[in-house]
């Protein structure tokens, strides 16, 4: 039991250092993305993100899409967040 709750708590702290956000001191430049014709009007066009990449130390941007939203679910863009060590990325998701 003593060897679980430790393979827990190890994978707990693993997890909280993987999902801290990575700190820049500038920000990438904005990347316009061409938009492809609407699939159907159901569709919804999402502005693509910025993805950490820990071996290179730098944000890579994730490429735009339409999509058809689950209608219970809105969906948030991220956005660059401003803080005393530098800029982070909080990324879009959907509620």
């Amino acid at each position: 039991m003593k060897k679980f709750t430790f393979l827990i708590h190890l994978i707990g702290v693993g997890l909280l250092v993987g999902c801290k956000p990575a700190y820049i001191t500038v920000k990438p430049d904005y990347v316009e993305t061409p938009r492809p014709a609407r699939p159907s009007n159901n569709h919804i066009w999402i502005n693509g993100d910025w993805v950490w990449n820990s071996q290179t130390k730098t944000y890579m941007r994730k490429d735009s899409y339409w999509v058809v939203p689950n209608r219970n679910r809105t969906y948030t863009q991220g956005q660059w967040k401003t803080t005393q060590r530098g800029y982070y990325w909080e990324p879009s998701r959907w509620r």
